[in-house]
């Protein structure tokens, strides 16, 4: 598991060059939240975040994987840092989703528009 944890944070490093720059916010649309949640759900709660967490210790490390190749300490502290430690718990909770969507929709309420 610990290979598909560092493949997933390559894969969100890979998708941080891959971005859509929107006129009136600093924050562009970017691959990244495609792989963070793919992340999230094929891997476990626990890898899935811990994946995230590689990825932004890269990033402060000193390589250029956030968006637009930027890296630092000073990111996290931008308007994008709320987005790049958002994706540490987001990989972490995605994978509880279909549970939980699981345990409230079932036939009976699904049928229930029908009567």
């Amino acid at each position: 598991m610990m290979v598909f944890a560092s493949l997933f944070a390559a894969l969100a490093a890979v998708g941080a060059y891959i971005q859509i720059p929107i006129p009136f916010s600093p924050v562009p649309v970017t691959l990244q939240v495609f792989f963070v949640l793919l992340a999230g759900s094929m891997l476990k709660s626990k890898w899935g975040g811990l994946s995230m967490i590689v990825y932004t210790l890269l990033g402060i490390a000193g390589l250029p994987v956030f968006a637009g190749g930027s890296s630092g300490m000073g990111v996290l502290l931008g308007p994008t840092g709320g987005y790049i430690t958002g994706f540490i718990l987001a990989a972490y909770v995605i994978e509880s989703f279909p549970k939980r969507l699981k345990r409230l929709i079932n036939p009976v309420s699904l049928s229930m528009p029908l009567i």
